[in-house]
């Protein structure tokens, strides 16, 4: 037997992935952005170097796990942390629980 997908889930991250890009370009968002880098003292909390202009916002639980009952983590900025191009793109679309158990502000390396 095939594996049975859900049609609808490709159009649903979509759908998630607008709502960040429009909360994303929103005074909202761009004050969540800031309060992000302040609280990680500008840098990526996975390789302590300085977030470079290209930073990229990582998402803890991935936006294409995500579904109608939890979209919302899409904009929460507890499931938000600001990191490097690579270690962001070495992390892929698997749920990170590095930065998980801390606060925002918190989420600089406990040795940095």
């Amino acid at each position: 037997m095939g594996t049975v997908t859900n049609p609808t889930l490709p159009n649903m991250t979509k759908t998630i992935r607008q709502t960040f890009s429009n909360w994303r370009k929103s005074s909202n968002g761009q004050s969540a952005i800031q309060i992000l880098k302040r609280s990680q003292r500008f840098l990526c909390p996975s390789c302590l170097q300085h977030l470079p202009q290209d930073y990229h916002v990582h998402h803890l639980f991935p936006i294409s796990k995500m579904d109608s009952s939890n979209s919302n983590l899409a904009i929460d900025i507890n499931n938000l942390v600001l990191l490097c191009p690579k270690c962001n793109l070495s992390q892929g679309a698997k749920i990170d629980t590095r930065f998980s158990d801390l606060e925002p502000e918190d989420r600089v390396s406990i040795d940095g």
